[in-house]
Parts: C-alpha cells; structure tokens; sequence
C-alpha cells in the first residue's frame, strides 16, 4: 500500500516529475512480472481471476517471452495470462 506520504508527494508533482516517474513504475513491473515467470513451471497448476472475475484454475501449458503464460484451463480453453496474475494452485 501506498503511504500518506507518498500519496502526498506524487499529489504535489509536477507534470515534468510524473512523466519521469512512469518509466520507473513500467520497469519496476516488467522486473515484478518476469521474477514470477521465473519461480514457474510447465505442468504447474494455477489459478487466476479470468473475465468478469469468476476463479479460472487451470495448468501451464508454456512460457512466453516477456512473462506472458498459455494456461490450459480445465474447461479446455487456452488462456494468455501475464505471470503477475497467476498464482500457484
């Protein structure tokens, strides 16, 4: 969570200091997002929250450059899921 002094801070920035501030959050996800394709598996079963939020469980099928997964759910479908998304069943 975001502290009140963060939220203060960025709340008090200029336009130039928020433009240089998102290529430091897009990174800091890209790092998030490829550390947890690391800790993955084919054949690992996971879960995730598919469309309209419903639980969709199923198992990794492969691993995609950039962090992206191919979940085979257990309805047969074949999902792209981001890796940050997926937890591990």
């Amino acid at each position: 969570m975001l502290s009140n002094a963060v939220k203060s801070e960025i709340s008090n920035m200029s336009s130039d200091d928020l433009n240089a501030l998102v290529p430091l959050i897009k990174n800091r996800r890209q790092v998030l997002t490829l550390t947890a394709a690391a800790k993955l598996e084919v054949g690992q079963p996971v879960y995730f929250a598919g469309k309209y939020g419903a639980t969709v469980r199923g198992h990794i099928t492969a691993i995609k450059r950039g962090g992206k997964l191919l979940v085979r759910a257990t309805d047969g479908l074949t999902w792209r899921v981001p890796a940050g998304h997926v937890k591990t069943a």
